[in-house]
């Protein structure tokens, strides 16, 4: 297979000192989609009474710790491509994270069964190469091949795999096709993999450090075993037996420092602090096999992030609490949805209305409008129609 030029865009563009991917970088901080993610959620609100990450503090993370990984590691993906799509990855988030993805991809189908619903992969796609504007005439950011790479985690269309993930729509196949020229079918870019990479180990290490903050996460019972732990470990899917895990937490978790809830004091928070930092170097020094165009995460540290994700599902995503409030959440997403689409659009704001006008598909520009709302013009909008 022949090899396609990383820094080559689909259009003719200008150049400066930057590096082509430098460029990318730059072109993505600078637009409104990103600006969005900071009324985005992350997992939980900022209104639900701490300080928690939202979308965009959460990139900004993903970013830094993609770079450094390219950085780090000869695997042949260049640091600048890497924290480009690191920074463009979630830019598809639509209002309430997964929950409002879920939705709108629900009420999308069902009105459009034909269409391909809605994922906030393909969104982010659809953003920098078609919605984002930089300059007349010439649609989305131009990207270079390489930076498009990195969003790519699932670089296929949904009606090549109806039942998984994937990163573009129908609408969006050329620009895709251009993208993975010279790749394996179905097999992500190097880029896209230390973008997937960091984004595990930012959820799996910052948000999970929120919660713990936050007293959803009983680190210092979990610590002494005994009824918390078992509760803990039953709850694990069989994917990983209860030796393994114990195995992973005596290695990964148990160096954890407090052996008394968190209290915010300044000696605790260095203490926490200083651990997350250290879990993070392990990660990106020591959790990776690097070779030329493929990033091997190690099975420790594989184990590792699944028993950090599950910390995070059983004491905070299943939360009877939160299980309330995505409901809710839900309700407002499908309402805003339908009521957009009534009358071909009749709601639809001008730039929704502008892709209509270029022969985009009704179900695409009603799913732009949804995506391209925060969270509180969502809740706005929805008490006035």
């Amino acid at each position: 297979m022949i090899p396609a030029p990383l820094d080559e865009r689909r259009h003719p563009d200008s150049t400066d000192s930057r590096t082509p991917f430098e460029r990318d970088r730059d072109r993505v901080l600078y637009t409104s989609a990103l600006r969005r993610l900071a009324e985005t959620s992350q997992v939980l609100p900022a209104s639900a009474g701490h300080v928690y990450h939202n979308r965009l503090t959460h990139t900004l993370e993903v970013a830094q710790l993609a770079r450094r990984i390219a950085e780090r590691h000869e695997t042949g993906a260049d640091p600048a491509a890497c924290e480009a799509a690191a920074w463009a990855h979630d830019l598809g988030h639509p209002p309430f994270g997964h929950t409002g993805e879920a939705e709108l991809d629900r009420v999308l189908l069902e009105r459009w069964p034909e269409g391909d619903g809605y994922e906030g992969n393909a969104q982010s796609f659809r953003i920098v190469t078609r919605l984002a504007v930089r300059r007349e005439g010439c649609p989305g950011l131009n990207l270079t091949r390489g930076s498009l790479r990195g969003i790519l985690k699932y670089p296929w269309l949904r009606t090549s795999r109806p039942e998984a993930k994937f990163g573009a729509y129908r609408t969006e196949a050329e620009e895709l096709r251009w993208a993975v020229l010279g790749l394996k079918p179905g097999e992500p870019a190097i880029e896209a993999q230390v973008v997937e990479f960091a984004d595990d180990v930012a959820y799996s290490v910052h948000d999970l450090f929120d919660f713990i903050r936050a007293g959803l996460i009983p680190m210092d019972r979990l610590q002494q075993g005994g009824d918390e732990w078992e509760s803990f470990a039953s709850a694990v899917p069989a994917t990983m037996d209860g030796s393994a895990l114990a195995e992973v937490f005596q290695e990964w978790v148990r160096p954890y420092p407090l052996r008394a809830p968190f209290d915010g004091s300044s000696t605790d928070r260095a203490l926490l602090r200083t651990y997350t930092g250290g879990m993070i170097h392990r990660f990106v020094e020591g959790g990776t096999t690097p070779e030329p165009g493929r990033l091997e995460i190690n099975a420790s540290a594989k184990a590792a992030l699944i028993a950090l994700k599950h910390l995070a599902l059983h004491y905070v995503m299943m939360h009877p609490g939160l299980e309330a409030v995505k409901v809710e959440q839900r309700a407002l997403v499908a309402r805003l949805t339908h009521w957009l689409a009534e009358d071909e659009g009749r709601h639809l704001g001008i730039e929704a209305r502008e892709q209509l006008e270029t022969g985009q598909p009704l179900d695409r520009a009603v799913a732009d409008a949804v995506a391209g709302l925060t969270e509180s013009e969502a809740e706005r909008l929805a008490s006035v129609i």
